[in-house]
């Protein structure tokens, strides 16, 4: 067992050392990547073309993908292949505060609050103190954690809201089926 912590631990280092090298385009071994935060642009790129009345490109793939590679050219380290826009218009309005910033710090608060959003969740569904950290934990030496925070992708927030939503329906029903509704953001 410990042998096997060991091992998982020292994957979840390895995925939040390849996130760090990625800023320099780095890669120890394993696959290249383009740019942190490729995921986050396409948010960021959808709720910006519609503040800035650009509304049809989102919802025509190749335009939006040569949208997202004249925007974001100076972040990349090659074009991004095709790059569609996948959600419900509705999941617009919970990317709208991240608009009014620039790119890089949106990209760092939308993983922020989504990571502690969940971290809540998890923290909350756990009675003992001592076992409070241990989810905590695990999520942060997760490979998959580092994956989601390298691509700016949402995960963090599709994981909170099913546990922060369960937890809430027996106490507070109403409130727990609203949360657990937010889900409808992520129809794929």
């Amino acid at each position: 067992m410990r042998s096997l912590l060991v091992i998982l631990g020292a994957a979840g280092i390895y995925g939040w050392a390849q996130f760090l090298l990625s800023f320099h385009h780095i890669t120890l071994f394993g696959p290249s990547h383009n740019a942190p935060g490729t995921d986050w642009m396409v948010y960021y790129g959808a709720i910006n073309a519609l503040i800035g009345d650009h509304t049809a490109i989102v919802y025509d793939s190749f335009q939006f993908t040569d949208y997202l590679n004249a925007t974001f050219a100076p972040w990349l380290s090659a074009p991004l292949p095709f790059h569609p826009w996948l959600y419900p218009p509705t999941f617009l309005l919970v990317l709208l505060p991240f608009a009014c910033v620039p790119f890089g710090v949106s990209y760092a608060a939308f993983q922020i609050v989504t990571f502690a959003g969940l971290a809540g969740s998890l923290w909350r569904s756990t009675k003992k103190k001592v076992e409070q950290w241990t989810p905590i934990f695990s999520l942060l030496l997760c490979p998959a954690a580092s994956i989601n925070v390298f691509a700016g992708q949402n995960a963090f927030m599709t994981g909170a809201l099913p546990v922060g939503g369960c937890r809430l329906l027996e106490r507070r029903p109403f409130l727990g089926g609203a949360v657990l509704g937010l889900l409808g953001y992520r129809p794929q």
